[in-house]
């Protein structure tokens, strides 16, 4: 919630100096002031929640084989979490798209057709992804495959839209291709070596994730291929 109102208030300049004339010590919460910050965040608050549906869904069905008790319920309860936070992201998505200023609203309804594109790609792909993993109880590994890339092609629209968003916020101040560059090699080294660590670390934790099986209860081996640390 606090990185949503960063994120709205760095959006507003004219705003800044008001602000700061209110409280010198920065003590203040900028959603009092923008009414766009609550369905902002409620939009990704509900995609979290609906990509976590995801993961839980496409756990059950990769333990189909060796646990179809827990695959059924979270094949279900997965599904109804992904389908439910859908919907309410998309409403809450309205509610956000409406309250925008209108040069930026009218940019994503028709008045940029590059905008207009991407917004309606996106919309679409929710959609087929809503359709292809309806009902819950009947997601299969290949429908949980393609729902899963629909997904993804949505959340990638979705972040050069928030750009394209923020961009047309910040078009009365001034231009991004306008801003000198100054390279920061140093910090960008520092970032690139942290961030090689970072995905070597998630990938270690999937490998024991995937990969280590305790031994049976009726003491049978583990199956070879599988040994845990």
């Amino acid at each position: 919630f606090l990185f949503v109102n960063n994120f709205s208030l760095l959006q507003n300049p004219e705003v800044w100096r008001p602000l700061y004339l209110s409280d010198r010590r920065g003590v203040h919460l900028y959603a009092i002031w923008d009414p766009g910050v609550f369905p902002r965040y409620l939009h990704f608050w509900f995609a979290a929640l609906a990509i976590t549906g995801l993961v839980v869904a496409a756990i059950g069905v990769r333990q189909r084989r060796r646990e179809p008790e827990f695959a059924r319920w979270a094949v279900a309860h997965g599904g109804r979490w992904l389908i439910g936070a859908t919907v309410l992201q998309m409403a809450s998505g309205l509610w956000f798209l409406f309250g925008q200023p209108a040069r930026v609203r009218d940019a994503l309804l028709g008045g940029n057709s590059r905008d207009a594109l991407l917004l309606a790609i996106a919309v679409g792909c929710a959609v087929v992804a809503l359709v292809v993993l309806t009902p819950p109880s009947r997601i299969s590994t290949g429908r949980l495959a393609a729902g899963s890339a629909a997904i993804a092609v949505t959340v990638v629209l979705m972040v050069l839209l928030r750009q394209r968003v923020r961009t047309l916020w910040l078009e009365p101040h001034f231009r991004y291709e306008q801003l000198p560059v100054a390279s920061q090699w140093g910090a960008i080294a520092l970032f690139l070596v942290l961030f090689v660590v970072g995905i070597s670390l998630v990938g270690w934790m999937l490998w024991q994730i995937v990969w280590y099986s305790p031994p049976h209860e009726d003491g049978r081996p583990k199956p070879e291929g599988r040994e845990g640390p």
